[in-house]
C-alpha cells in the first residue's frame, strides 16, 4: 500500500489552484481555439470550435522548423526518464521539443511571453474537468526547462511544466489468462450499463473483434499529424470488450459501453507518441461521458501538470488504472502508474513468473495476465505481451466493483481489491507483483 505521506508529492501550490478551479464556471461544450501561421511562423488566423458529443479535435499547430529537433532535457526529478516504460528511450526525447503548458494563466501572461518570441501553439478550455491550459512553444535556442524556469520566477506560483511523451506499454511479440483470473468466459451482455473509458491509439470498431459493440470513439491527434497505427488500441479494446475470435476469447466485459480516445500520432520509423495535452482533452470528454473508470496503457516521465490533472479527475470521481511500464527491473517509475492516485498494474505470465521486460518498485498496486496472449485483433498463434495488456484485466474488475456502489477512489479500491488477491513473490506486497494477482468473478 502507498504509504500516506507519498500522497503529499503534489507542491502544496496545488491547493489554491484547485480551488480556483472548482470555482470555475463549466460550460456547456468544450471549446479550443485554432491558430493557422504562415511559413514564417505568423499567425495569420483564428479559429473557435465548440466541441461537441462525439465530434473530433481537429488542430492545426504552430509550424516546425529545424529547431523542433532540439530535444528536451529530462523531466523533473520524478522524472521517468529512458526506462520508464520507454519515454525518453532510444534517443527519444521525454516531451514535445520547447513546448510547455500553463494552466490558468493571468490575463497578462500570454501577451508578454508572445512579445518575447512564445507561440501560441493552442488554447484549451475544459468545459467539463474545468479550467484553462495554454499550449506555448519557446522561442528557438530556449529550451523547456529555460521556458519553464523563466516563467516561473515572472509568473510566482504559476503552474507550468512540459508537454510529456508517452510511450505504449506493449511489449515484443492465450486463452489461460481468464482461467488465471477466475473470471471465466464473459456472456456477450456483461458489463451492460458500465461505461468505461481508454486513452490509446485509434481504433476502428469495424474491425472483426470490435463489430458490434459498444464502441464511441473519438481522435485527439492533431488534424494534419500521422495517427499511430490502430494495433495497440485495437487489443486494449478487444480485451475489455471484444468479440470472439479465432480461438481467441472475446472481452472481459462485452456488453459495456466503450469510450476510446486516441492520443498517440506517428513520429517516423513506427514510433508512437502521444503528449500530455492531447491527454488532457481527451480526460475531458470522459468525463462529459460520465464514464468512472479509464484504461490507460501508457508509460512516460512525471510533471505537475500531470500531477494536477490527475487530481482534477479524481475529483470528478474518475479512477485511473494504467500500466506499470515495460522498461525492465532496473527502470525508473513510469507515469502516470507511479502516481500514487493512480493503480499501477504489472503483467504476469501463465507460471506467476513476472514480466521479464516490466518495470518494478514501490508504485506497483497489482499483478494480472500479460505475457503471451492470445487476443482476438491478432493472427491465429499470434501471443501479445505487455503490461498494456494486463492493464484492462484490473480496469474490468475495477468498473465491476464501482457498479456495486463502491466509492470511487483509489485507496478504498486498493483495500477492496486486496482481498481478492493471490499473493505472489515476497509475502505481502512487493515491488515485483504489488499485492499480487487479482481474482475476480463478474455476477453476470
Amino acid at each position: 500500500m502507498i504509504s500516506a505521506p507519498s500522497l503529499r508529492r503534489v507542491p502544496a501550490i496545488l491547493a489554491g489552484l484547485i480551488a480556483a478551479l472548482f470555482i470555475f464556471e463549466a460550460q456547456a461544450q468544450s471549446s479550443v481555439t485554432i491558430l493557422k501561421y504562415d511559413a514564417k511562423g505568423n499567425i495569420v488566423g483564428v479559429v473557435e470550435k465548440k466541441v461537441g458529443k462525439g465530434q473530433t479535435i481537429h488542430r492545426k499547430p504552430a509550424p516546425t522548423s529545424g529547431a523542433g529537433a532540439t530535444k528536451a532535457a529530462s523531466g523533473n526529478s520524478t522524472s521517468g526518464g529512458a526506462g520508464a516504460g520507454g519515454a525518453g528511450g532510444g534517443g527519444q526525447p521525454d516531451a514535445e521539443p520547447r513546448e510547455v503548458l500553463i494552466s490558468n494563466p493571468p490575463a497578462t501572461l500570454l501577451p508578454q511571453l508572445q512579445a518575447q518570441g512564445y507561440l501560441l501553439v493552442e488554447r484549451i478550455i475544459l468545459g467539463n474537468l474545468g479550467g484553462e491550459f495554454l499550449r506555448l512553444r519557446a522561442p528557438r535556442g530556449v529550451t523547456a526547462d529555460s521556458a519553464i524556469s523563466d516563467i516561473r520566477r515572472r509568473f510566482p506560483g504559476i503552474l507550468v511544466d512540459k508537454n510529456t511523451l508517452f510511450d505504449l506499454s506493449s511489449g515484443i511479440p492465450g486463452i489461460y489468462a481468464n482461467d488465471l483470473t477466475g473470471w471465466g468466459v464473459a456472456p456477450p451482455r456483461c458489463g451492460q450499463g458500465l461505461l468505461i473509458g481508454m486513452i490509446d491509439t485509434a481504433l476502428d470498431p469495424r474491425h472483426p473483434a470490435l463489430r458490434g459493440r459498444n464502441i464511441i470513439y473519438r481522435s485527439f491527434v492533431q488534424k494534419d499529424h500521422k495517427p499511430g497505427k490502430s494495433k495497440h488500441g485495437a487489443t486494449v479494446a478487444a480485451l475489455l470488450v471484444g468479440n470472439s475470435r479465432d480461438g481467441a476469447p472475446g472481452g472481459l466485459l462485452p456488453g459495456a459501453a466503450l469510450f476510446a480516445g486516441s492520443i498517440f500520432e506517428d513520429r517516423g520509423n513506427g514510433k508512437l507518441r502521444g503528449n500530455l495535452s492531447a491527454m488532457i482533452m481527451a480526460l475531458d470528454w470522459l468525463v462529459k461521458e460520465r464514464v468512472t473508470v479509464v484504461n490507460l496503457s501508457m508509460a512516460g516521465s512525471n510533471n505537475t501538470i500531470l500531477e494536477y490533472i490527475i487530481v482534477k479527475a479524481l475529483s470528478q470521481g474518475m479512477v485511473l488504472v494504467a500500466a506499470a511500464g515495460n522498461g525492465g527491473p532496473k527502470a525508473k517509475p513510469a507515469f502516470p502508474a507511479a502516481n500514487p492516485r493512480v493503480i499501477a498494474v504489472t503483467a504476469i505470465d501463465r507460471r506467476l513468473a513476472a514480466y521479464r521486460y516490466a518495470n518494478r518498485g514501490g508504485y506497483i498496486d497489482f499483478a494480472a495476465p500479460g505475457v503471451g496472449l492470445q487476443i482476438a485483433t491478432a493472427a491465429p498463434g499470434t501471443l501479445q505481451s505487455g503490461t498494456s495488456f494486463a492493464t484492462p484485466f484490473i480496469t474490468s474488475a475495477i468498473a465491476v466493483h464501482l457498479a456495486q456502489g463502491a466509492r470511487p477512489q483509489p485507496d478504498p479500491i486498493r483495500a477492496a481489491l486486496r482481498k481478492r488477491t493471490k499473493d505472489l513473490g515476497a509475502p505481502g506486497r512487493d515491488d515485483t507483483f504489488g499485492w499480487g494477482l487479482v481474482r475476480y468473478r463478474p455476477k453476470c
